[in-house]
């Protein structure tokens, strides 16, 4: 493990999680559409910023959950392209949909974020 980098362990569950929670994205629910800051098909990328946090009839766990899922990943995609302060947005939108979860899991979705967070220094 270098300098800055996430332990292996925790890389295997954000990237799974992500993964997860990026499939969840996908499943259609009532009134969604894609904005323009997201692309229809594939993985999100730095700076696309899921902006369906609230849609009629669907669940706010779900689409809090489908949300989180694209924000990591988009999140992952600036640290590839060096872009730590786009990534740090990412995180802060996550930071923001965690009251949307069971507490328990919000908990531990945010030890996670903030750990990253402060390791990369944002704000």
């Amino acid at each position: 493990m270098t300098s800055g980098s996430i332990p292996r362990g925790q890389a295997f569950i954000c990237r799974w999680a992500g993964a997860v929670l990026y499939g969840l994205s996908l499943v259609a629910m009532p009134g969604a559409a894609h904005s323009e800051t997201q692309e229809a098909e594939g993985p999100p990328g730095c700076g696309q910023f899921f902006d369906k946090w609230e849609v009629e009839g669907a669940p706010a766990a779900l689409l809090a959950m489908g949300g989180i899922g694209r924000e990591t990943m988009a999140a992952q995609d600036c640290l590839s392209r060096n872009d730590t302060a786009r990534a740090c947005e990412h995180w802060g939108r996550i930071v923001a949909a965690l009251p949307r979860l069971e507490p328990s899991l919000a908990a531990d979705f945010g030890e996670s974020i903030e750990a990253l967070k402060r390791r990369h220094n944002c704000p």
